[in-house]
């Protein structure tokens, strides 16, 4: 059979079987989808996977006729030539249609079954993902990663809802296959990552991924081994900063795997592009046990902010005079709102930072109206605006 068509046949006996051959041309995702018709309220099909040397059982299926459908199962498989064996438990199907498909998508990023010990560890990439299932309660998926040096790394651990019950047991094993240096349990009540983060020699560890209980059997999981600083987070005080005609470098906190990193110890800290407006770059990058990766943050570069020196009334309208600032400063914008709080507040902008007495008109008579003033500049398609200035108070005539 040519995996993405779709055959179809029909268990004639009960001394029949059916056989069907696919070769993929390499590693990826496999899917085999079974459909059939309601015959009756029993009766099931047989449908198991073989190895290219037609006895080695790499996954089996006993699915109900109770109901018309299509059942399926996907697990990642190497490249090479497989078996399917369609049979009866039940000969109530016996004399029914069924119709049968294989689907691939090629990628190095899926395990290989067969990789139930670590003698079949799948190897596995630093920094990249990988998916698996655990097919049945036989399965254990079993991946071998080499750190090229001591550090931190992080294993993280993704996984999809499912039921309110079922967890995941993922353990890490040193190079010996046998000595376990730490495991975990995680439940599947949520979509989510789990991970955990520990300092590791430089060499060759195993990691197996099981079940704890069978709700988990049949779903997908990611697997990810990485250095540690890639999972970190970057915080500043403040993602805005003013403008000033000289290099900004605010500072930078670094955790990771809830500690508290220590600049020149566990990285260094470099900016670019944190001298005009615009958005700024923090680059982190790694050394000691951190060393090996690189995480970036970013802050905006807003031009000076400037205040309301006077505002005036005049008949449903009022004008204020604001303080000049010219400097990166494209223009003004007004912000006013019959409430202090500034809800439901509109905007003016005014083009010219040259011009300091700015006036809105078409406004309600003898109403109160809150004021606000800040700077703005365009830069490459995008404004950056500085924060509003305390607010005034004016009414109309």
């Amino acid at each position: 059979m040519t995996w993405g068509n779709g055959y179809s046949g029909a268990i004639s006996s009960s001394n029949d079987e059916d056989w069907f051959k696919v070769t993929l041309p390499s590693a990826g995702k496999f899917t085999l989808s079974f459909g059939h018709t309601y015959k009756k309220d029993s009766g099931s099909w047989s449908v198991t996977l073989y190895a290219a040397d037609k006895a080695t059982r790499l996954h089996s299926e006993s699915w109900s006729n109770k109901s018309t459908g299509t059942d399926s199962f996907t697990m990642g498989l190497k490249g090479g030539t497989y078996y399917v064996k369609v049979d009866w438990n039940w000969s109530e199907v016996i004399g029914e249609t069924y119709t049968l498909r294989a689907d691939f998508a090629s990628s190095a990023y899926w395990e290989d079954e067969v990789n139930d010990d670590a003698d079949m560890a799948k190897p596995v990439a630093i920094g990249s993902a990988y998916s698996g299932i655990i097919d049945d309660s036989g399965d254990e998926d079993w991946f071998k990663v080499t750190l090229p040096s001591a550090g931190k790394f992080t294993l993280s651990f993704g996984h999809t809802y499912k039921k309110d019950s079922g967890s995941w047991s993922v353990t890490l094993y040193a190079a010996d296959k046998a000595t376990r240096l730490h495991s975990e349990s995680w439940s599947n009540k949520s979509t989510g990552t789990d991970s955990f983060t520990m300092g590791l020699k430089g060499g060759t560890y195993y990691v197996k991924v099981d079940w704890n209980w069978s709700e988990v059997i049949g779903e997908t999981y990611t697997l990810k081994v990485d250095r540690a600083l890639n999972h970190a987070s970057l915080s500043l005080k403040k993602s805005t900063v003013e403008y000033t005609g000289k290099s900004l470098k605010p500072t930078v906190t670094v955790k990771c795997a809830g500690a508290k990193l220590k600049k020149g110890r566990d990285y260094t800290v470099s900016y670019s592009s944190n001298k005009k407006i615009g958005t700024a770059t923090i680059t982190v990058k790694g050394k000691g046990q951190y060393a090996g990766a690189s995480k970036s943050c970013t802050f905006k570069i807003v031009p000076k902010g400037t205040s309301i020196k006077k505002a005036k009334s005049a008949k449903k309208s009022f004008s204020v005079s604001v303080k000049k600032q010219t400097k990166q400063t494209t223009g003004y914008q007004l912000r006013y709102s019959t409430k202090k709080s500034m809800k439901g507040a509109k905007t003016a902008t005014f083009k010219n930072a040259k011009k300091t007495t700015l006036k809105v008109k078409k406004l309600k008579a003898k109403k109160t109206y809150y004021v606000q003033v800040r700077t703005y500049k365009k830069m490459g398609g995008k404004t950056y605006a500085s924060s509003w200035s305390k607010a005034v108070k004016v009414k109309t005539k």
